[in-house]
């Protein structure tokens, strides 16, 4: 992210208008940081415990394929992202930003609570992994939104000069995010033993992410400056995403380009070996998570 030397280099949204601010907030790189921990603890919590919830949602005979219907379900969460960031951050310009930065992590506090309450494919049947998959998509849509308002609030939040550095916060965040729920994940399939995590205690993780979600609220419905005043006056009824597109398409490719590539990453390593070191490597699920 580029860091613009006065406030003029960065032009406001046509929709509104960006306060200048002279001093690095603590409390704004908190606000928003902590939707970002709480979004991805419960979209990464998801992937760690794949494994389980294929044999819980999408029970087979064969392992993998209970691996990839799971996998699956955290393929959607990630169809959903993209349109969650237009459609919030459509939003987030019309009636500005802490509303979709307090809907955003109530929407994955609700999605993330749901999942820990769900029945299973042996108490239901075919509606489980049906269910499931209906609060991946919004968990998808949350994830989205969230990003796109975090980041855009940190750095209109903050000084010309310092508007990367506070951008940048929104992946220390999520980073963080997953590291929590690696470190739950762990100490549930540690302490709980096999049997009661198959049986129950698979479910505490994503209920303790519907505490993070109260906490999360707390501290972002009292937000007073969000640095942006959309204008209600405004005329110009083209979508963020078409204005994005139209008028910077290279910077706009290359970005997608630039998190397509650390997303991928990112995944493999944070999400994706710890399944295959406990299912291919010989290893316990706790350690290997």
């Amino acid at each position: 992210m580029s860091q613009p030397t006065s406030a003029a280099a960065t032009p406001a949204p046509a929709s509104g208008r960006l306060k200048q601010h002279h001093t690095l907030s603590l409390g704004n790189l908190g606000a928003g940081t902590i939707g970002n921990v709480l979004e991805w603890y419960d979209f990464g919590l998801y992937g760690y415990l794949a494994p389980m919830i294929g044999s819980l949602f999408f029970p087979s005979t064969d392992k993998i394929a209970s691996l990839l219907g799971a996998y699956g379900g955290f393929a959607i969460g990630f169809m959903m992202r993209p349109i969650g960031g237009v459609i919030f951050g459509h939003l987030g310009d019309r009636v500005g930003r802490q509303t979709v930065l307090v809907t955003s992590v109530v929407m994955m506090g609700l999605a993330t609570t749901a999942v820990g309450l769900l029945p299973t494919y042996q108490q239901i049947g075919f509606w489980a992994p049906v269910l499931l998959l209906v609060v991946r998509l919004f968990q998808g849509l949350s994830v989205g939104g969230e990003f796109t308002g975090s980041v855009s609030y940190l750095v209109e939040t903050a000084p010309a000069n310092r508007r990367g550095f506070a951008g940048s916060f929104a992946n220390f965040g999520s980073t963080g995010g997953y590291l929590l729920a690696a470190g739950f994940a762990a100490l549930t399939t540690l302490f709980a033993g096999h049997g009661a995590v198959q049986g129950w205690a698979w479910r505490l993780p994503f209920l303790a992410g519907g505490v993070l979600a109260v906490l999360a609220y707390l501290v972002r419905s009292r937000l007073s400056d969000t640095g942006y005043e959309p204008d209600q006056a405004a005329t110009d009824g083209e979508l963020p995403i078409r204005q994005a597109f139209r008028r910077s398409p290279k910077v706009m490719v290359l970005a997608m380009l630039f998190t397509w590539g650390y997303g991928v990453a990112d995944y493999l390593t944070l999400v994706f070996l710890p399944t295959f070191g406990a299912k291919f490597g010989a290893i316990s699920d706790s350690l290997a998570l």
